[in-house]
């Protein structure tokens, strides 16, 4: 795959339903219902691929160009209003991929606009703000696919009470314009099918356009149309997001825990590790398959992410002791800067201690002066899984690729096991019960 690689250490044993996930593949590209539990189809693939009718239908094609050209006069109005500043009020997915790209994209570019985000209830971070923009030329971007996630429309209240009245508004839901008293050219709509933490290809995109320039778009969504072009055309276990899947799967199999230990050492790719966490983790974890039959395992592997560096110094003397096989990922972004190299050097010193370990017949040899306890103490089990995704370049194509890839190898895994990776039950069940709580 162009601009990333990937290397790990153990060998694939595990069988995948290939047949099964190509045909659910084949319908998600279709444009046909793969989102069983909902009736609907998940679109934001044909969302990167405007135009591309091998991908979907000119019906679904035309709404996306609407939707293009809805964004592309928003700028066009913040621009013409003299709109320094936006604050981009959204969760979850309609707010990490937005704060990931605007990390990526401030290492390359400088820009006189402002981008600030508010993805919490702390009223005094929201106060610091406030009180750093000027109501005049700021406007506030509240990003809601259903327009009533609770804590946008608490937040949308209380930014009006100071005056912040400027607003767009993005989402999915056509009441919102007179719900909540909106000018109708203030509102983008996304197409519903088009789930929330897919959505990075979609006018969610409007808050990083608006300070670094439409075109980080197109950038964005054509890295995504290199990674389905190769899935299109290329024997599943022979992809990377197939191979990132069946090692996954594999180490389910291995594992009580299902621990999977993410590190990122490219500090402009902070977020990415929190970015895959909600992926992964809100479209892998059902334990129930499309025929209502309960898995004779849990789904999916639970996430743990931290920068490289920190972890080294906290929480891997907690995954080299441990008795069970977590595994690990390393993200690395090649580069020239004199860093690289000693940061490669870490990389594999983690990478050998995980895989070899350090018994007790070592430690002896080493360090005979030792008793036998204070050898135990030292000892590391080792024979974790290990893999590295390199990045050969730190452009946003790439980055939208990685996106795709991971998006990808979800997908597989989730057809694997008969589930539905675009349906999050668990997670709207505690707003349900807001309404009840006092």
């Amino acid at each position: 795959m162009k601009n990333i690689v990937l290397e790990f250490n153990h060998q694939l044993h595990t069988t995948l339903a290939v047949d099964q996930i190509n045909q659910q593949l084949n319908e998600t590209w279709q444009g046909r219902i793969v989102n069983f539990s909902e009736n609907k189809r998940a679109l934001h693939i044909h969302q990167r691929n405007i135009g591309d009718l091998a991908i979907g239908e000119e019906t679904i094609h035309h709404f996306f160009n609407t939707q293009d050209e809805f964004l592309r006069n928003s700028l066009n109005d913040l621009e013409q209003r003299g709109c320094q500043n936006v604050i981009c009020v959204g969760f979850g997915g309609s707010s990490l991929g937005l704060k990931l790209l605007d990390d990526v994209l401030g290492y390359h570019q400088s820009s006189e606009k402002k981008l600030y985000f508010i993805d919490h209830l702390d009223t005094h971070l929201i106060d610091q703000i406030l009180d750093g923009c000027d109501f005049e030329n700021t406007v506030v971007v509240y990003i809601s696919k259903s327009g009533v996630t609770k804590e946008v429309v608490w937040l949308r209240d209380y930014i009006r009470q100071s005056s912040f009245c400027n607003e767009k508004v993005i989402t999915a839901n056509q009441s919102l314009l007179s719900d909540w008293g909106c000018r109708a050219e203030d509102i983008i709509y996304l197409h519903p099918e088009v789930n929330g933490r897919f959505s990075i290809w979609s006018p969610i995109l409007f808050p990083v356009a608006f300070k670094y320039g439409e075109s980080i778009i197109e950038t964005l969504r054509s890295g995504g149309r290199h990674v389905d072009q190769i899935m299109m055309t290329t024997p599943l276990m022979e992809t990377i997001p197939g191979q990132l899947a069946a090692l996954s799967i594999q180490e389910q199999a291995n594992q009580n825990s299902n621990i999977h230990c993410f590190l990122n050492y490219d500090q402009r790719l902070n977020v990415f590790g929190h970015y895959l966490q909600q992926l992964e983790m809100e479209s892998l974890g059902k334990p129930y398959d499309r025929h209502g039959r309960r898995l004779s395992q849990f789904p999916g592997q639970f996430i743990l992410t931290e920068f490289g560096s920190q972890a080294q110094h906290s929480i891997m003397q907690y995954i080299h002791q441990h008795h069970q096989p977590i595994s690990m990922t390393f993200l690395m972004t090649q580069s020239q800067q004199p860093g690289f190299q000693e940061l490669e050097r870490h990389v594999k010193a983690q990478i050998n201690t995980l895989e070899q370990g350090y018994p007790v017949e070592a430690i002896q040899r080493h360090q005979p002066h030792l008793s036998d306890k204070a050898c135990l103490y030292r000892a590391i089990p080792g024979e974790k899984p290990t893999r590295v995704i390199k990045l050969l370049n730190d452009d946003i194509e790439t980055l939208g690729a990685l996106i795709a890839l991971y998006e990808y190898k979800v997908m597989i895994e989730a057809f694997h096991w008969g589930i539905n990776p675009f349906d999050q039950f668990a997670v709207e069940r505690p707003k349900q019960l807001l309404e009840r709580l006092v």
